[in-house]
């Protein structure tokens, strides 16, 4: 039920943007481990991953999905992720990011959470702070990304 709700959630945010003014972009990766904030979520075995986001270029709002090969004890062997969110670069080269991300398990419908984020970088350095909710771990994820920052 949940997931439905996410999904009518990004059909109703991608229409507002006008498809004149949004692109769209696919990614993907063939990876020799999925590592997320230092764990394997593969096992340490390889794992496919890809996903598409929509941004509106006039405002800076965005929404997309993202999906991966897992392995975890269980039968839990897929991980598809949506979010949406806000991001923009002031004329000094300050750049911000604020948004919502759903992680989702299909095959195990109880092993799901949901997290907001807030991220500040300017030039090579960044910051990332992002909370969980509801059902999330009891923790508060922050980093610092030196290098491209890539908000």
């Amino acid at each position: 039920m949940k997931f439905k709700k996410i999904a009518v959630l990004l059909l109703v945010s991608m229409s507002y943007m006008s498809l004149s003014a949004a692109e769209v972009e696919f990614n993907g990766a063939l990876t020799n481990d999925y590592i997320w904030r230092g764990m394997s979520q593969s096992a340490e075995d390889p794992a496919v991953s890809g996903g598409f986001d929509v941004t509106s270029s006039k405002h800076g709002a965005y929404v997309g999905a993202w999906g991966s090969y897992v392995d975890f004890d269980s039968e839990t062997n897929t991980e598809v992720d949506f979010y949406f969110g806000y991001a923009d670069e002031s004329a000094r080269g300050v750049s911000f990011d604020v948004g919502y991300i759903s992680y989702n398990y299909p095959s195990e419908g109880d092993l799901k959470f949901e997290e907001i984020y807030v991220g500040l970088a300017y030039k090579w350095v960044g910051v990332l702070i992002s909370k969980g909710l509801e059902d999330a771990p009891d923790n508060t994820e922050w980093s610092v990304a030196l290098g491209d920052s890539g908000l």
